[in-house]
């Protein structure tokens, strides 16, 4: 997960302008459920619009759209009855921008009406509250997280391996991996493997250029340039930009650039060779390469 920025005070203008919807609306808050709702008035101009928010990757688990699980618009809070708890749902906030979020199929799937609390006794019955950070729903302290939220920091609830697993840190981050099946390799392990192969990709085309430089076919010189421009550049272009698929894994392995790549590198070469690399990313972190 990265954070995202999304303006609740500006949602797409054919959104709060739909008759049809502001009728339905009425309906759910007379009728106190969501048996009137439906994505039929909406879902073509919202998820355009959530797609363009997300840079079309998914909120949760950060993949891109596939033809097995394409994006879909999710209601961060269900919108009907919760599962293992008598509340009826969000039902109220089925048309509120600030609950519609852009998840893959899987994550929406596997999340499905899931929305565990820290405390049970917080949850929000109340129609009037809309607003996804408005005191009284940020006062319930939901399990799954949002990376919407102003307080989203991803590092404070996951870490990602270099073998593409995921590790929660936090009750939150533990509660998310879990309910996503963030890193269930039986569930998700295309997903697994995905992260995995940007540490398998930096370190292969590592070990080609030591190849070249020990051959002679590659002066010192080139091979600082190389894992400068090719290397350390694009990976911390990858962890800073909110496009990359998989960011948070980008951002884990240019923090920990020793465990995701120089210890696999020094189990398969000479250290020697290995050691260049380290000296020349220490040196890039410090701007003197």
């Amino acid at each position: 997960m990265t954070p995202i920025i999304k303006d609740y005070n500006k949602p797409p203008e054919k959104f709060t302008s739909n008759k049809r919807i502001q009728e339905i609306v009425k309906q759910i808050l007379r009728d106190k459920n969501g048996k009137a709702i439906s994505a039929y008035y909406y879902r073509a101009y919202v998820i355009e619009e959530l797609e363009i928010i997300y840079h079309k990757k998914c909120a949760y688990c950060e993949s891109k759209p596939s033809v097995t699980s394409p994006l879909e618009i999710e209601h961060y809070r269900p919108k009907n009855r919760i599962e293992k708890t008598s509340h009826r749902g969000y039902y109220w906030l089925a048309y509120e921008w600030s609950n519609l979020l852009l998840a893959c199929r899987k994550c929406n799937q596997h999340k499905s009406n899931k929305f565990p609390l820290v405390d049970e006794n917080m949850r929000c019955t109340d129609d009037k509250i809309n607003i996804a950070d408005s005191k009284a729903l940020l006062s319930e302290k939901p399990l799954i997280l949002n990376p919407e939220q102003k307080s989203f920091c991803p590092q404070i609830h996951f870490i990602c391996r270099p073998d593409g697993s995921m590790k929660g840190i936090s009750k939150y981050g533990k509660a998310t991996i879990e309910i996503f099946k963030l890193s269930d390799i039986n569930e998700r392990d295309e997903l697994i493997i995905a992260r995995k192969q940007i540490v398998d990709k930096i370190i292969a085309q590592i070990n080609t250029q030591l190849w070249l430089f020990k051959k002679k076919y590659l002066k010192l010189e080139g091979l600082h340039d190389y894992l400068k421009n090719e290397i350390f550049f694009k990976l911390l272009k990858n962890a800073n930009s909110p496009s990359s698929s998989y960011r948070f894994m980008y951002w884990m392995t240019y923090k920990k650039f020793d465990l995701f790549v120089i210890q696999p590198l020094s189990s398969r070469i000479a250290k020697e060779y290995s050691n260049i690399v380290a000296e020349s990313f220490e040196r890039f972190i410090q701007n003197r390469l």
